[in-house]
């Protein structure tokens, strides 16, 4: 029981994900979603609202589609920042869809030199059409293929 627990306070502390990150192409733009404790990290109190659309593969049935929105905002009084991300994802068969919300604590030393950590919280819904998976129902055929 005391492995279980050690094991699961380990996963909380360092994160843990069983899932694949969305391709997401201008990623420098959407940083905090990778990076929660670069989140919201500009010099001012401001709002930076970011969002993408991708399309791969036009007129393929399931070809990958992709949205994610991102708000954050630095909160300079208190030395911190707050972000909620959005994104949603088709490909194939699976429909990805994950909101979440993070936040940032920066330590401001001299000469313009901060230390930040950052955590993120998220919600994560997979779901897969296996109706449209096609099989046969003859058995001797997968066998003999094993041999």
């Amino acid at each position: 029981m005391f492995k279980f627990i050690l094991n699961l306070a380990t996963s909380f502390l360092f994160g843990f994900s069983v899932f694949a990150q969305p391709a997401l192409t201008k990623y420098m733009e959407n940083i905090g979603y990778f990076n929660p404790a670069a989140l919201a990290y500009n010099p001012c109190d401001s709002l930076k609202i970011t969002s993408f659309y991708r399309n791969q593969w036009i007129g393929i049935n399931g070809s990958p589609q992709n949205f994610t929105a991102m708000a954050e905002y630095n909160l300079k009084k208190i030395n911190s920042g707050i972000g909620i991300n959005f994104n949603h994802e088709r490909i194939g068969l699976f429909k990805n869809n994950e909101i979440g919300l993070s936040y940032r604590y920066s330590l401001n030393f001299k000469n313009q030199r901060a230390l930040s950590a950052g955590a993120s919280i998220d919600i994560y819904n997979l779901r897969m059409k296996g109706l449209l998976i096609y099989g046969t129902n003859n058995t001797q055929e997968i066998n003999s293929a094993d041999t």
